[in-house]
């Protein structure tokens, strides 16, 4: 009888390991599907902010060409830029980000070179508009790569781990600050 009631014990202790360990299968997939999801809708807030850096780039080299056309072979570059739709990696929108950053401090120092220019109401909203978005570029980045980290920790950190190697979850790529 003593050894019925120990092979009972054993035999609901297998169980209930078993059921713990499917429960955590089951949540740790939920949490990687989720986790996936906030990195793919703030990459999309990412390319909807880029593609607004690179029309309001777009503008700065309309105006300073207009207002300063001895630096033309400057534009030459500024303007080889190419639009950002349809980059696919993020190493391809960090490029284009820190281009477009670049290119509008070099239009910048143009701009504060001129007084008159300097103080014309269109360039100062441009300014503006370009800083805003650049600030809110640099928020969404700093989401999309706490996000980026929490998913990449997950496929590291052991049992998580084994689960990320059976779904064959790879690490994420860190989206790098332009400076």
């Amino acid at each position: 009888m003593e050894k019925l009631l120990w092979l009972w014990i054993i035999l609901g202790v297998v169980v209930l390991f078993f059921l713990i360990s499917i429960i955590y299968l089951i949540l740790s997939n939920s949490y990687y599907k989720k986790i996936n999801t906030k990195i793919k809708e703030t990459l999309i807030d990412l390319d909807s902010l880029l593609a607004k850096k690179y029309e309001i780039h777009k503008n700065y080299v309309e105006q300073t060409k207009r207002h300063f056309p001895n630096e033309a072979k400057n534009y030459e570059e500024i303007e080889s830029l190419d639009p950002p739709q349809g980059l696919v990696s993020i190493k391809e929108k960090q490029i284009i980000s820190t281009k477009i950053d670049l290119n509008i401090l070099l239009m910048n120092s143009f701009i504060n070179s001129d007084d008159y220019f300097r103080e014309k109401q269109d360039i100062i909203d441009l300014m503006n508009h370009f800083t805003e978005t650049k600030e809110n570029f640099e928020s969404v980045r700093r989401i999309y790569n706490a996000y980026t980290s929490l998913y990449n920790q997950k496929i590291v950190v052991f049992p998580s781990n084994i689960i990320a190697s059976i779904k064959k979850y790879s690490k994420k790529e860190f989206f790098e600050s332009t400076y």
